[in-house]
Formats: C-alpha cells, sequence, structure tokens
C-alpha cells in the first residue's frame, strides 16, 4: 500500500470515529444547541432582564444557575418554555391576545 493510500484509508477511519463521537455527543444532556445563555444574551434575543430571570427564579418558574464567575446563565431552551408559559393579556380589557 502506498502512502497516499494508506492516508486515505486513515482519514475514513478517522471520519467513521467521528460520526460515532458526534452521534454519541448528540445524547447528552444539553445538546442540540442548548446553550447557557448569561443576562446580556436572554435581554438582547429575548428582552429579559435581569430582575425578570431572578425573579422567575425565586417563584420557581425558571432554573437558573451562577457561572464559576458568578454569572446568572440560563438554558436557551428553558428560556423559551418560560416565555411561551406566559400568556399575553390585553392592558385593556384584561384578555388574552389572539397569538
Amino acid at each position: 500500500m502506498s502512502a497516499a493510500a494508506a492516508l486515505v484509508a486513515q482519514a475514513a477511519a478517522l471520519r467513521a470515529q467521528a460520526d460515532v463521537l458526534e452521534a454519541l455527543a448528540a445524547t447528552l444532556p444539553g445538546a442540540g444547541g442548548d446553550e447557557l445563555l448569561g443576562v446580556a444574551e436572554c435581554s438582547e434575543r429575548f428582552g429579559v432582564g435581569r430582575d425578570a430571570l431572578k425573579g422567575a427564579s425565586e417563584r420557581g418558574e425558571l432554573a437558573v444557575t451562577r457561572g464559576v464567575r458568578g454569572k446568572l446563565l440560563v438554558r436557551r431552551s428553558a428560556l423559551e418554555a418560560w416565555l411561551e408559559s406566559k400568556p399575553v393579556r390585553s392592558a385593556v380589557r384584561g384578555e388574552e391576545w389572539a397569538a
């Protein structure tokens, strides 16, 4: 076997190992793009600030954790689920708005 053929075979084996590792990683908790967001990201992407996050956490509505340096962190999927659980009400009539 030539050196080039050996390298091609080795590359194919590495690609197969990478596929297996990616499949395993997809089964881990938090996989699938469920990133941890800080307060700045929550505010930018969803319009939810520090006080709202802390209040939801204190009421047991949202799991908020602290990072190694004390930064508030929340999973994107948990934040989205929490926001979807909050009905929008009309300030005038107190009725829910149709989505």
